[in-house]
């Protein structure tokens, strides 16, 4: 397996994605990851399969090694496309068993929904889980909430999604009286967003990550609780209580049905019904 590492087009790959696909700075760490692990700028097929199967040698699951194929994959594509090399190349996905994420209980939720924050990051961090659970947004999405981006009249806020495309989502009226006492609170340094650091400045990732772990952990739940498990457990939620898995897929946010099929599918719910306020986790808990 070749060694050599021509620098220059891993990162004009990068950046072509970043200012002509307008990807998130989410997506290019996920593929500048997936391309230092490659480590080859203009491979061959017998390169890549050597790669793929170091990665197995080295223990990678076989759902580790597909996120960084995909991330191969579409660099790939973009090599032939500009005219970097004339071979069509594309890895397979490896066979993977599908891991069921372990989802809240009824109870977590309502502990969640009912525990009353004492300091100003757990209040955050609580009207974030709650806006996580109503809507399904991604947390990317939600840490780049704006103030004025909040339609508490008529239930709508507008995120940010992949490729910085603009989407209304609903949101119910429990989650109204936690979005009024947010914007009702003082904001550090005027600042714009919804979720913001003492600074001001937009919430990181990281941070947002470990104060909601730290919140569920907190209240007692026992579910290893992150974000995305948050959105898995709206979509989980809003199909077993009869939405229909069209509308379902534009509140998520992508950009087919098949996406959102596999989705379901990963968290074991396969039962398609028809049917915004009885399909959120947080309408089933009556507060004072």
């Amino acid at each position: 397996m070749s060694s050599r590492f021509e620098t220059g087009l891993h990162e004009q790959f990068l950046q072509h994605g970043l200012y002509l696909r307008n990807w998130s700075n989410t997506t290019i760490r996920t593929y500048r990851q997936g391309l230092a692990c490659l480590g080859i700028e203009r491979p061959t097929k017998a390169d890549l399969e050597a790669w793929v199967v170091g990665m197995r040698q080295r223990g990678l699951t076989p759902g580790g090694c597909n996120m960084y194929i995909r991330t191969v994959n579409s660099y790939l594509s973009w090599l032939r496309e500009e005219g970097h090399v004339t071979e069509r190349l594309k890895l397979r996905l490896l066979r993977a068993p599908l891991k069921q994420p372990v989802l809240l209980s009824p109870q977590d939720i309502k502990t969640l929904v009912l525990f009353r924050p004492t300091s100003a990051v757990q209040f955050r961090t609580w009207a974030l889980i709650q806006l996580l659970l109503d809507t399904g947004v991604r947390i990317e999405e939600a840490l780049g909430i704006e103030h004025q981006r909040v339609d508490l009249d008529n239930l709508t806020l507008v995120v940010f999604g992949k490729g910085r495309k603009e989407r209304t989502v609903p949101f119910s009226l429990a989650l109204r009286r936690v979005l009024f006492r947010s914007l009702a609170r003082p904001k550090p340094c005027a600042s714009p967003l919804l979720f913001s650091s003492r600074s001001g400045s937009r919430l990181l990732y990281r941070n947002a990550y470990r104060e909601i772990q730290t919140l569920c952990k907190r209240v007692g739940i026992k579910v290893h609780c992150h974000p995305h498990l948050l959105r898995h457990q709206f979509a989980a939620n809003y199909i077993r209580e009869g939405g229909d898995i069209y509308r379902l897929s534009r509140l998520l946010g992508h950009t087919t049905v098949t996406t959102t099929q596999s989705y379901l599918r990963a968290l074991g719910v396969e039962d398609f019904r028809v049917g915004h306020e009885r399909l959120t986790p947080l309408a089933t808990i009556r507060t004072a």
